[in-house]
């Protein structure tokens, strides 16, 4: 009896192992199917956000090549115009007192509607004359460019009389929005400064020896830093420029 009892016992300490190896066995399978399925779900949005890459970076490059497209199309068409618009411009340059012809085509904008008070206006040969003496001033250095830079040098400027006078602006009129220059008219006539308007500001930045458009310069009469040759040759172009916007007639009567 003894014998059977023991045997029973050990069947089920072996039944219970089995048991519990049994629920070990499921459990890993457990484990490993939930694994498995989450590297599937990781994988499947892995593959979405490499995909939803690929048609962001397709479109991106779409958009860029269309922009490159109008690019050449609008170069091109630029090329065209300025094709049309290109003149041969004779420039003689005074550098160091010796006269140098450079010859280059000048692009040469359309000028646009003039402002409403652009008055005086010099004509188109005086206002040749006066471009050449904008473009010597800028050699000697004695020229302010720019709404800024004029507004300060006018405001310190002195409000007497005097003959020549201290400076001469000269202001583009086909300038938009016209309130950019709208008070500088006034402003000059309070420091007795004359002023004239020529029809481009175009040619007045190309005076002024820079690139782009300006909307007025102001030469100034000073002769700093000059000497004595350049001080006489400087003066009298100088005289010439306030002779020229003497001349220039105005269409409205000061009141």
């Amino acid at each position: 009896m003894a014998k059977d009892k023991s045997e029973t016992q050990a069947e089920r300490a072996a039944r219970k192992a089995a048991k519990k190896a049994t629920k070990a066995a499921d459990a890993s399978v457990e484990v490993l199917h939930q694994k498995v399925e989450g590297d599937g779900v990781e994988k499947q949005k892995k593959h979405k956000k490499e995909k939803h890459r690929e048609k962001k970076k397709a479109r991106e490059e779409a958009l860029v090549k269309e922009a490159a497209n109008g690019a050449v199309e609008a170069a091109d068409e630029e090329k065209t115009k300025a094709g049309q618009e290109m003149e041969g411009v004779e420039e003689s340059r005074q550098v160091d007192g010796v006269g140098v012809v450079d010859t280059k085509p000048v692009k040469q904008r359309p000028v646009g509607k003039l402002v409403k008070f652009a008055d005086p206006l010099a004509d188109e040969k005086g206002a040749k004359r006066l471009l050449k003496g904008v473009e010597r001033s800028a050699q000697a250095k004695t020229l302010k460019r720019g709404v800024k830079e004029v507004n300060k040098a006018i405001k310190y400027a002195s409000t007497k009389f005097a003959s020549p006078p201290e400076a001469l602006c000269i202001i583009a009129g086909d300038i938009s929005p016209m309130d950019v220059v709208s008070h500088l008219p006034v402003f000059c006539e309070q420091h007795f400064i004359p002023y004239v308007f020529v029809p481009s500001r175009d040619r007045l930045g190309q005076a002024g020896l820079t690139t782009r458009p300006t909307s007025v310069v102001l030469v100034l009469r000073e002769t700093k830093n000059m000497s004595e040759e350049e001080k006489g040759t400087w003066q009298d172009e100088y005289q010439s420029m306030c002779k020229a916007v003497e001349k220039t007639p105005r269409r409205q009567p000061i009141i």
